[in-house]
């Protein structure tokens, strides 16, 4: 880790080193086991060595990886060493996502949802890495739901009943495991109002007649005697004497029911 040859330092064998001339090969072996190599019989003049990059063990960089020399005259010898170090060079990107309440922690250092930072860090061989990361928020939701019920009703939600008047605010989980909130309101429609005007029977005949009036609600209205058979017109005929049930029903679906009573007409004596 001193960037020295020393004899701390392991020799390195199966290391590609070629020597070339202008820029064209000349030749190129592999190291031994050994780590020791040489050229023979290359003529005076000027080179380049280098180590062949791909053979250098992943994890490791030569600290030189050309050298120029020259050879000049007969029987020169020219030695040259070469240093593999560890590979410092370690720069990576990323992208983490949280929660938007959470905090992303890197070395004891947090960083919040929206945060892109450049971090350097030290490893236990002393090679700073750095860290660009983009700290990107998850969806996280805050929804109202409004229902509305009718008068006396309820609504059915998470097998729970909610009356008119319920604003209530719950926690859940979504899909991305953040928190969601949702707000329940629940109201009433507006209330329906009925009236009837009833017309007497004749004795021994169903001549009674039935108008059922709609006040409040939504329009239009439907209309019922005994509240089995609806229809759109509010006028019923051939109505027994006796007591029943009018029904009316509103555009949202709410119901109000009034009695009602069909006299009978006194007997005509002649």
């Amino acid at each position: 880790m001193n960037q020295i040859i020393d004899p701390a330092d392991s020799l390195a064998g199966n290391i590609g080193v070629y020597i070339e001339q202008g820029g064209v090969q000349v030749d190129q072996l592999t190291t031994p086991i050994t780590g020791q190599y040489g050229f023979v019989n290359i003529p005076e003049d000027h080179y380049t060595l280098g180590i062949v990059a791909t053979s250098v063990p992943m994890g490791w960089v030569p600290l030189t990886t050309s050298v120029d020399t020259s050879f000049i005259g007969c029987d020169q010898q020219v030695s040259l060493d070469w240093l593999l170090v560890i590979d410092c060079d370690f720069d990576t990107t990323y992208t983490v996502s949280i929660c938007p309440d959470e905090v992303y922690v890197l070395q004891g250092q947090s960083y919040l949802p929206g945060t892109t930072q450049t971090v350097q860090l030290s490893n236990v061989q002393g090679c700073d890495s750095t860290y660009t990361f983009t700290v990107n928020p998850l969806p996280s939701s805050w929804d109202i739901l409004n229902v509305n019920v009718c008068v006396g009703d309820t609504y059915t939600w998470q097998d729970q009943e909610w009356p008119a008047g319920t604003q209530e605010i719950m926690l859940f989980e979504n899909a991305a495991g953040c928190d969601s909130v949702l707000q329940l309101n629940v109201a009433n429609f507006p209330a329906v109002g009925i009236t009837t005007i009833p017309s007497p029977s004749c004795p021994n005949v169903n001549s009674g007649t039935l108008t059922i009036q709609g006040t409040g609600g939504l329009p239009p209205y439907l209309y019922s005697v005994g509240g089995i058979d609806f229809q759109t017109d509010s006028l019923f005929i051939a109505i027994p004497a006796g007591t029943s049930l009018a029904v009316l029903e509103d555009a949202n679906g709410c119901q109000a029911s009034t009695p009602f009573s069909i006299e009978t007409l006194p007997v005509l004596v002649v």
